[in-house]
């Protein structure tokens, strides 16, 4: 055990209560009380160390065992939560805790701690918490509860009676949770600067609350052995940052137990690559952002089973499989990840990505090394796989696999030869272009119109260096940083909202004392502290409150109470920064500020200089925020700023430049949602909530070299500003240039409004409602890599400038596009609404638009006014469909066509009624439908469902009618003759016959049904027309030649004749096994019955037909229902195996053998073999 020296340091001293003002406005009084500073650390740090409370001075005691610490804590934190909110410092040493914690509102536990990564992989030492509570009940509460607004910062914790050999179980060492009724709704967990040594699993977000809002899980480094991180239930824009797992945090740890030997650490890194989970993201999630995950011996890096989150800049390192989709609730938009690197172990099915019946997804600039069986493996029948700037280097199998669904695989590097790219039988439209190859290209498909393959380089560019390399800031010491001021000594009080205190001189003379001294930190203490004049902080020096993280929806902690300047706008700021000064863990409030009684005020923080920092402050409601455009003020640090600003949140110009924006938020979220007990004292902000946020968030003039990380912002108020947008750019006597936002989004809200500029990078962007609008005095360049949207409304309106989009997905909604001017590139975007729509309206003023290896669910709708300047080129449909309809007549609107007789509908609703003819409709006549399934298959059944629109429900179909089949289109033969057919209702109406060999249906109504409703009038119509017809087959081997193949399965022959003998299986055929073939029907229909054709060419009559086998159904080609088992099936002879079963609804059909038949006219081989299957 490391042995550690204790530091003395001073008490916190509790002052007494005082309580100042008037009665009626009294809601509830603090006691100030003397804070502390600790000069000299144990471990430097990045900060000050201030502390409201010490946990010695409770009786705590480091580096015994014996000693179980955990009252001492909660003793520590119960007083700093109730003095208003606190800092509970742990300093350097072993504590040992055999309890649990519940750290409550506005409090921060905090220690001594430094990055285990940046320090070298060092041994442990700081503030080191040794926990004992609850193991092996992992179903106990967690060892720290973290509630509202609270922060677990700058400390370790470590399980002393852990083993990697025979690991324990244990709760989750830090989750989420809530203390009492006013802390339902969850705003502002925060662990930021942990290490945890040896977890069974880490940190928990959102799990049993209500909501889970804001949540900062930020430089977390930690040994998991079964799960790092899991969130959930994340209800408003989470952030996780720079959090690495990884064995060897525990295994350079040097505590008791861990694993130092070579054996030992291979026994650790071999029970976390079969058992953990790096990060879990699962239940609802309303928009989380990840930046810097890294992940290292894991069953899985990330496990993302979720809709709406956004993760850029992974390394995963030793994963079975790096990152695993499978979330199939669409409806919203999507998920996105970009840049970064996976290195998979080798083993069988190991993945860089996998992919199980997603929602929309895009995926841009991962290089995927190791030894995958496949880099990327997609299986989703309903939606499109979207990669772009991908890098292969190493893979077992193919680079990609896509079972099912559709792919936009676009420049990418496949840096091997081998199999690059491998499209199973069942996808039938994909655009593969601008890709690079070592050797020849290997891309293996069956052929569709659909299907694009051009390797001319489209010149996409790399992800901005920046998306990778970014490195998140650190906090921030004043000059001397040993100077300490507590504006209290000063002569402050607080108290309530009584006008008649005001602190503004104690304040500023506080602020002035540590001027003279050469710099410092002057502490608010928790409390309201009324604040009528303006304050300055001068040069040098910080002015800091008790908040350790960034807050929303509490109005415990240090608030400045401001007044003056009521509506003169243009007036003195609140708090004037000079040069290299530093605003921090500060709340600041406007009691007079309402939005049924709006004021306006100057803004609250004005920049005056170079190399400000501002951190962890929070502007519940000012008319306007932070000011960084009167004077120019370059190299700032912006981190944590959340509130609820009226009109401009940060409006940055004057040429200011270098400065870095990360974890910005602005929304009204969350304050609605708290209880009046929680309000401010005079209750007018409770009264006069602002349902609606910023107009302007982040406004841009003359700047350059700006980035920002992580911003959000939720519904800005249009009614302030109807050019309301996240992001506002625009020309006060300069423009942004090199501007770069990694993972932010704006809900609610145009995303950006960009009226002039420079160049402009937004990378792995998020958006909903109203998207990217350029004005037309715009001349610069917008580069957006990788843009999920969501809600109706426009995306991209383009009026000046120019857009080169890089992925854009959308939800299935009726979302557009607007091209009025300059130039547009798109390449790569997804839009998830079914056609027919006009996504795209093409202005004839534009300079020049390109539509490029884009999908859409019926194609992409264009309205091209622009004439040749518009380029569409390789556009798929995502549910192209190889059977076409013709017919003698047919009406083509908005509610009929033919393409909605063969839509997969089979209903009559708004935009899809079905196919209806129009000839000569007031006398009977003859009309036909025909079909063509692309190529000849066979065919046993026609599924004809009626329309079933109120009403006119079975009117149209037929009375006299016959169905002909053809495999030539000419020579037709009749399978189906009915006379006098009823009107039906809105059951499908199926008609099976022998099968056949058949590429052509058609439905020929020789006499046809008056519609009272429709005047009487004659018309032949469906909803649909269905064809019980295999349309892919797939299987688990297969020999490809002029006789064998698995297309041969289903083409109509019954019998093995020379060029189409049926499918034989190819695998292990020395030793019985077991193989199978499944039937892909295209669609879901209702079967009951397989009839199975054995070979029947000469001396191999009957061989090659298993001897026990299933056949088994299924809707989605994962979960199945075995429907028929046999086992010691005799040889059969040339005659028809028929199986029948209970009616099922099912898309695919698989059949199993699990026992082959040795042939011994071909050496006594085990294949699976069938001349032809057909399903009924």
């Amino acid at each position: 055990m490391r042995s550690y020296v204790k530091t003395l340091f001073m008490s916190g001293i509790l002052l007494t209560a005082i309580f100042i003002g008037l009665c009626a406005f009294t809601n509830e009084t603090w006691a100030a009380y003397t804070p502390s500073i600790n000069t000299s650390p144990t471990l430097p740090q990045d900060d000050v160390v201030i502390y409201t409370e010490n946990v010695v001075d409770f009786g705590a005691v480091a580096n015994n065992p014996a000693v179980d610490n955990t009252t001492a804590f909660q003793n520590a934190i119960n007083e700093a939560y109730a003095n208003g909110g606190g800092i509970v410092y742990v300093p350097a040493g072993d504590w040992r805790l055999n309890g649990t914690l519940v750290l409550k509102r506005k409090v921060t536990l905090r220690g001594e701690w430094r990055n285990p990564d940046t320090a070298g992989n060092e041994a442990a030492q700081g503030t080191i918490l040794s926990t004992t509570a609850n193991q092996n009940n992992p179903g106990g509460s967690p060892f720290i509860t973290v509630a509202s607004n609270a922060a677990v910062k700058n400390l370790s914790i470590w399980y002393p009676n852990q083993s990697y050999a025979s690991p324990s179980t244990y709760p989750y060492t830090i989750s989420e949770g809530v203390f009492d009724t006013e802390d339902a709704a969850h705003h502002g967990f925060a662990v930021i600067n942990v290490t945890i040594y040896n977890a069974y699993k880490g940190i928990e977000t959102g799990n049993g609350l209500s909501q889970s809002q804001e949540p900062m899980i930020k430089n977390v480094m930690m040994t998991a052995l079964n799960t790092g991180v899991h969130q959930t239930n994340d209800w408003n824009f989470g952030n996780t940052e720079s959090v690495h797992i990884s064995s060897k945090y525990w295994i350079n740890s040097a505590l008791s137990g861990a694993p130092s030997s070579s054996p030992n650490q291979a026994t650790l890194t071999s029970y976390m690559r079969a058992n953990m989970t790096g990060v879990l993201l699962d239940g609802h999630i309303d928009g989380i952002n990840l930046y810097d995950i890294r992940v290292e011996d894991a069953k899985i890096g990330i496990d993302c089973a979720n809709r709406w989150t956004q993760i850029s800049n992974i390394t995963l390192n030793n994963v079975n499989t790096g990152v695993y989709y499978h979330y199939s609730g669409g409806g919203n938009a999507g998920n996105s990840l970009v840049g970064g690197t996976i290195n998979v172990l080798a083993g069988t099915n190991t993945y860089g990505i996998k992919m199980n019946q997603i929602g929309e997804a895009l995926i841009q600039g991962i290089t995927i090394g190791g030894t995958p069986t496949n880099g990327v493996y997609f299986d989703s029948s309903t939606e499109t796989l979207n990669l772009m700037k991908m890098t292969f280097t190493n893979w077992t199998d193919s680079a990609i696999k896509v079972m099912q669904g559709s792919a936009l695989i676009e420049a990418s590097a496949f840096n091997l030869s081998g199999t690059h790219i491998a499209l199973d039988s069942r996808v039938k439209s994909a655009s593969i272009l601008g890709n690079t190859f070592t050797g020849t290209p290997t891309i293996t498909y069956v052929p569709s119109p659909q299907i694009f393959i051009d390797h001319t380089s489209l010149g996409i560019p790399n992800l901005p260096a920046i998306t990778t390399t970014y490195t998140m800031l650190k906090e921030r010491k004043p000059a001397n940083p040993t100077n300490f001021y507590n504006i209290t000594t000063y002569g402050a009080i607080s108290g309530t909202s009584n006008p008649a205190t005001d602190n503004t001189t104690a304040i500023q003379n506080a602020l002035n004392a540590a001027s003279t001294a050469g710099g410092g930190t002057v502490f608010v203490p928790a409390g309201y502290w009324m604040v009528k004049g303006q304050l300055t902080i001068p040069t040098g020096v910080e002015l800091r409150g008790v908040a350790e993280s960034s807050s929303m929806g509490d109005n415990k902690g240090s608030t400045l109470f401001s007044y003056a300047n009521q509506n003169n706008p243009s007036g003195t700021p609140f708090i004037t920064m000079n040069a290299a000064s530093g605003l921090r863990g500060i709340m600041v409030y406007y009691p007079d500020m309402g939005t049924s009684r709006t004021m306006t005020y100057p803004y609250t923080v004005k920049g005056n200089g170079n190399g400000i920092w501002i951190r962890d402050v929070r502007l519940v409601n000012s008319w306007n925020g932070i000011d960084f455009a009167s004077v120019r003020s370059d190299n700032f640090e912006f981190s944590g700023i959340s509130g609820n600003v009226r009109n401009i949140g940060t409006f940055v110009s004057n040429g200011s430049t270098g400065g870095i924006m990360e974890n910005q938020m602005q929304a009204w979220t969350g304050e609605g949602a708290e209880s009046a007990a929680l309000a401010f004292p005079n209750n007018s902000y409770r009264d006069h909530i602002s349902l609606a946020s910023t107009a302007s968030p982040w406004k841009f003039g003359s700047t350059s070299n700006i980035t920002a990380l992580q911003m959000s912002v939720y519904l800005p108020d249009t009614g302030i500003d109807s050019q309301a947008a996240g992001l506002r750019f625009v020309n006060d006597g300069g423009t942004t240039n090199n501007f770069t936002c990694i993972t932010c989004q704006t809900d609610a809200t145009s995303t950006a409004r960009i009226d002039a500029g420079g160049t402009i990078n937004l990378v792995d962007f998020g958006g909903t409602q109203t998207g990217l609008i350029t004005g037309s005095t715009f001349a610069g360049t917008v580069n957006v890599f990788g843009y999920r949207y969501a809600d109706h409304g426009t995306m991209v309106t383009m009026n000046g400038g120019t857009l080169n989009a890089y992925q854009f997905i959308t939800s299935p909604e009726d979302i557009r596009f607007q091209l009025n001017g300059g130039t547009s590139n798109f390449y790569g975007t997804y839009l998830t609404y079914p056609s027919p729509y006009t996504s795209f309206t093409v202005g004839a003023s534009i300079t020049a638009a390109k539509i490029v290896g884009g999908a859409g669910v019926g194609g992409i709708g264009v309205a091209n006014s622009a004439g040749s300047k518009l380029v569409q080129s390789n556009n798929i449909d995502t549910k192209y469909s190889s059977v076409t309809a013709t017919a003698t007549s047919s009406a083509e609107d908005a509610n009929w066509g033919l393409s909605k007789v063969v839509d997969g509908n089979p209903n009559s609703v708004s935009g899809a009624y079905g196919w209806s003819s129009t000839l000569t409709p007031t006398v009977n006549h003859t009309e036909s439908l025909t079909l063509d399934l692309g190529n000849t298959r066979s065919l046993g059944r026609v599924d004809l469902y009626p329309r079933n629109d109120g009403v006119n429900t079975g009117y149209g179909f037929p009375v006299d009618f016959t169905i002909q089949v053809s495999t030539n289109g000419t020579t037709w033969t009749t399978v189906v003759t009915k006379s006098g057919y009823a009107l039906p209702g809105n059951a499908v109406q199926s008609f099976t016959f022998t099968p056949q060999a058949a590429r052509y249906v058609k439905v020929q109504g020789t006499s046809l049904r008056a519609n009272p409703n429709d005047g009487n009038l004659y018309r032949m119509q469906f909803a649909e027309a269905s064809l019980l017809a295999v349309t892919s087959v797939s299987a688990t081997s297969t020999v490809e030649d002029a006789s064998w193949g698995i297309s041969r399965l289903t083409d109509g022959n019954l019998t093995s004749v020379s060029g189409s003998y049926g499918w034989t299986s190819s695998n292990n055929t020395g030793a019985n096994h077991t193989e199978s073939v499944t039937l892909d029907l295209g669609a879901s229909k209702s079967i009951s019955k397989v009839d199975l054709y054995p070979r029947t060419d000469g001396v191999n009559l009957g061989y090659g037909f298993p001897v026990d086998f299933t056949i088994q159904v299924s809707t989605n080609g994962t979960s199945w229902t075995t429907v028929v088992t046999r086992t010691a099936y005799a040889k059969p002879g040339n005659a028809t195996q028929s199986f029948t079963f209970t009616a099922q609804n099912a898309r695919y059909v698989k059949i199993e053998g699990t026992s082959l038949r040795s042939n011994p006219n071909d050496f006594n081989t085990y294949r699976m073999q069938l001349a032809e299957a057909i399903v009924y």
